[in-house]
């Protein structure tokens, strides 16, 4: 996705009312997607210090800084704004969302629809790291590699660039 897109989407974003309220949440105890981890974003959620729309406008917003220089996104979903309010709607709502956004059953949809039948557990991806940062990796240079249970060479979407 071009930076002018992500650009956009984020001054879309900067518009909508869900945006004002974590503008407001920002004043009160600011929360930066810098260097958070997973753990970080859930708990700024459930302590009401950042909402969905205001993590996703700052992620679209890093991406449009870096991505001429990194070219390490693939896609940005064009919904990601409209997905991150009614996430953040069902939050409003008092429905307490687990990792999977409460519904048990979309861990074995997902696991569906990868080739060996299942979801990757974040150590397969650190397995990776650790090994392509190892000295048994020293001669691996400029190549990709994705770990995703073999999903993107099913849906077609090819290799990085």
């Amino acid at each position: 996705m071009s930076p002018s897109v992500c650009l956009a989407l984020v001054a879309i974003a900067i518009g909508s009312p869900v945006a004002a309220h974590a503008q407001a949440s920002k004043a009160a105890a600011p929360f930066s997607v810098v260097e958070a981890s997973i753990a970080d974003m859930r708990a700024a959620l459930e302590q009401h210090r950042t909402t969905s729309h205001d993590i996703v406008v700052q992620y679209l917003t890093r991406i449009a800084k870096y991505e001429d220089k990194l070219h390490a996104v693939i896609t940005v979903n064009p919904r990601a704004i409209a997905i991150a309010d009614s996430l953040d709607r069902l939050r409003a709502q008092g429905r307490i969302l687990g990792p999977m956004h409460g519904n048990e059953s979309m861990t074995n949809v997902m696991g569906q629809m990868h080739p060996i039948g299942r979801v990757g557990a974040p150590e397969e991806v650190g397995n990776l790291v650790t090994f392509l940062a190892s000295d048994d990796a020293s001669f691996i240079t400029g190549a990709a590699y994705p770990v995703d249970g073999g999903i993107t060479a099913t849906l077609g979407a090819g290799s990085p660039r």
